[in-house]
């Protein structure tokens, strides 16, 4: 794509790089220009050219501009391979750029050659911002944040929709998610016990029932999207954890690999010049060099005996994933259990709940005793005097404010209690207990913040 007519407005595209463009060149521009223009630079060979202070160099640029033959063909060079950036609006084009590896220089080629009567417009704007040392396009063109979102939604639609589509192909693979069919994603939410977070469950119902949940209430839908974005922050971490225990897999691969190989390869060298000893005293000795021919080869069995001995701690990795893939099902087993349990889950257990909040969930859990309703005026001290030392206390901090919960928590510091925070409503209470429990809490020290 050219800028302009070769034969028109020349002197406009001289002015444009004069006037504007020649205050964004950096020093490879600028030494480019100088070159290409066979100028001189006085107490400098050309050779030496890189070593011209910047200052200099932009000077002697500037002047050199006008015997550029081809400006049109110059300018080019800047942006022929940018051609995503072209048959743009000029919205889409202004949050396109932002946050892109474009060069300021791009930039404005870019903007000068799409929207020329736009550029006329706001040259005074783009001249101040490049004197103030700012991108050359700030504040061109202003745009709501429900437009600019919806345009960098559009715009790297495409690339989501790849991103998804890795997603499906992962859940596909995935044991615990390839059997789950679903004809109605509300129905499925509400009846069903909901996978985990991180394992790209929910970006994948995000995609293939875009035109369900999209008919939902404002609020499901916020609450579906708000889960979506949680199950890639997860998806995201769990993917960054397996990736750093490759590294650290393949590290250690790599040094043991390379300590072998020295050693063989010292090895080598060294039976080599017993080899070439033996054979400068007495080049008869044909035993001593079948000898080491036969240690070699035996060096070489030793090596692909160390090949497949990597290849049995890859299968011992892979069954300790199959170990972990159990644990989650005993984790969902034990959530179950906290949800279909029919009696007193803590009966006998030496623990007591203080909550401000009166749901009556937990006595569906917990004896009588072991519940301790509190407020402002309760006195925690006269009640945690008969709490033996071998007993945990856990505080339920919803409906206490942060400012309050400091307070609350300081009788229990004082007196040496051994306790838990916890939070999230009834249900995740008790889970959060069962888990501590079977962590033997017992045998860990109290809280530390």
């Amino acid at each position: 794509m050219l800028l302009v007519d070769e034969m028109e407005n020349k002197e406009k595209v001289y002015e444009f790089v004069n006037n504007q463009l020649i205050d964004l060149f950096n020093k490879e521009d600028y030494l480019r220009i100088v070159k290409i223009t066979n100028g001189k630079i006085a107490g400098f060979s050309k050779k030496n050219f890189h070593k011209v202070p910047e200052g200099l160099l932009k000077n002697v640029a500037r002047k050199q501009i006008q015997k550029i033959k081809n400006i049109t063909k110059f300018l080019n060079t800047f942006i022929e391979h940018r051609k995503d950036y072209f048959n743009l609006e000029v919205r889409e084009f202004v949050v396109k750029i932002e946050g892109s590896e474009l060069t300021e220089v791009e930039k404005l080629i870019l903007f000068y050659v799409n929207y020329p009567e736009i550029y006329k417009q706001n040259m005074e704007l783009i001249e101040y911002n490049i004197k103030e040392k700012k991108p050359c396009l700030h504040r061109i063109y202003k745009l709501s944040v429900t437009e600019k979102l919806e345009i960098f939604f559009n715009i790297n639609k495409e690339k989501l929709q790849e991103n998804l589509n890795y997603v499906n192909f992962h859940n596909e693979e995935n044991k615990s998610l390839k059997n789950i069919k679903i004809s109605s994603l509300r129905e499925y939410l509400i009846s069903e016990s909901l996978p985990l977070l991180g394992e790209g469950f929910y970006l994948n119902m995000y995609k293939s029932f875009e035109e369900e949940w999209r008919s939902w209430e404002e609020k499901d839908q916020i609450s579906f999207i708000n889960l979506g974005i949680h199950d890639a922050i997860a998806y995201y971490y769990s993917l960054l954890k397996q990736l750093e225990e490759l590294k650290k897999q393949k590290k250690s691969y790599e040094e043991k690999k390379k300590i072998e190989v020295k050693e063989l390869n010292s090895l080598l060298s060294d039976k080599s010049e017993e080899l070439k000893e033996v054979k400068d005293r007495n080049r008869q000795k044909e035993d001593d060099i079948n000898e080491l021919l036969n240690e070699h080869i035996k060096l070489s069995e030793e090596y692909e005996e160390y090949k497949r001995g990597y290849k049995n701690i890859e299968s011992e990795l892979s069954v300790t994933k199959n170990l972990l893939n159990s644990y989650k099902k005993e984790q969902i087993e034990i959530e179950n259990k906290i949800q279909n349990s029919t009696s007193f889950l803590f009966e006998n257990e030496k623990i007591y709940l203080f909550t401000k909040v009166r749901d009556s969930t937990f006595a569906n859990y917990l004896e009588e005793r072991q519940i301790i309703y509190f407020n402002k005026n309760t006195d925690l001290g006269e009640i945690l005097a008969n709490i033996e030392k071998d007993e945990v206390c856990f505080i339920n901090f919803d409906g206490v404010s942060t400012k309050d919960s400091f307070q609350l928590e300081r009788p229990f510091k004082e007196k040496n209690i051994i306790y838990r925070t916890v939070s999230g409503g009834a249900i995740n209470i008790v889970r959060k207990i069962v888990y501590y429990l079977e962590g033997e809490l017992h045998n860990e020290t109290k809280e530390t913040n």
